[in-house]
């Protein structure tokens, strides 16, 4: 949970932070946020945890 929850927060300032530069606007928090592509972070950030949990799981398995 704590890495689904770290890698959609990431991927919300990664992708406000594009829209900014694009726009040629200085990086802020507060800007990387109102300008964040909602949906496709929520996607990467729920790969990102689905992976985490893949990986957790098959080193249960090998052990």
């Amino acid at each position: 949970i704590v890495s689904l929850i770290l890698a959609s927060v990431f991927f919300m300032v990664y992708s406000g932070n594009l829209a900014l530069s694009a726009d040629g606007i200085a990086f802020s928090v507060l800007g990387a946020f109102e300008n964040t592509v909602v949906g496709t972070s929520l996607v990467y950030g729920g790969l990102v945890g689905l992976g985490f949990s893949l990986l957790t799981v098959l080193k249960q398995k090998q052990t």
